[in-house]
């Protein structure tokens, strides 16, 4: 949209550039260098550059997940599902530590929804737009916002369960540590405590309505797109 300024992150190429030399990663040291002097938005912006490039174009992929999610239900669904089975269902040890890391990730930011107001739900949600590759075919047409949410809500659902097996596996304390090691986060404690059903429901108008309002979706087809965001929404109300 023409009122809608493009994005243009230069930190990201400046630190992309920093930590490649001739098309090759930097060693770790001389990359942690770099990481201290950039925030965390550019550092999150080169998390997704990567990620978005895996094999795949995604961190776990559908197979994977179809995958586990058969092994864990022939099993009854066992507490340490995703540390026993999840490995088997990666294409290799670097795929796995990538996957674990990206789980400890969101756990972080969902232990600290009380300063980034992302709760673990709506964090690992987020997150299934880099964790899963979109399903596209020829006949779908071109990108839409209906498109967008119908490959999204899945890969939200998916997510929200994975992670969900995820916080089943790790203990609420550590015998290596002894009695002093801290618990889980309350926001991650409370999120478990919560979520009684497992595998949790998937995402439909019945088990939303409680909580969601549905909104009208307009498709607008025009010739010349909207100067401003008022023209918008006067050709909406029209």
């Amino acid at each position: 949209l023409p009122f809608r300024s493009n994005q243009v992150d230069s930190n990201l190429k400046d630190f992309l550039n920093l930590i490649f030399y001739k098309g090759q990663i930097k060693s770790n040291d001389e990359i942690q260098k770099y990481v201290s002097k950039y925030d965390e938005y550019t550092l999150m912006s080169a998390l997704k550059f990567f990620w978005c490039r895996l094999p795949g174009n995604c961190v776990i992929g559908w197979k994977v997940y179809t995958k586990f999610s058969a092994l864990e239900a022939e099993n009854d669904y066992p507490k340490n599902a995703f540390l026993d089975y999840m490995p088997k269902c990666l294409s290799s040890g670097a795929h796995a530590s990538i996957v674990y890391d990206f789980f400890d990730l969101i756990v972080t930011l969902a232990g600290n929804s009380q300063s980034n107001m992302m709760s673990g739900k709506k964090t690992c949600k987020v997150c299934g737009l880099w964790a899963f590759h979109p399903i596209r075919k020829l006949e779908n047409g071109m990108p839409c916002f209906e498109r967008g949410m119908f490959e999204w809500v899945p890969a939200a659902d998916a997510m929200y369960h994975l992670l969900l097996s995820f916080l089943k596996a790790l203990p609420p304390s550590s015998p290596q540590k002894g009695k002093n090691q801290k618990h889980l986060p309350d926001p991650i404690a409370s999120l478990l405590k919560n979520n009684e059903d497992y595998p949790p429901p998937q995402t439909t108008a019945i088990n939303t309505s409680r909580s969601l309002q549905e909104v009208p979706m307009v498709t607008l087809k025009v010739n010349n797109p909207s100067k401003t965001p008022a023209e918008l929404l006067a050709r909406v109300a029209r």
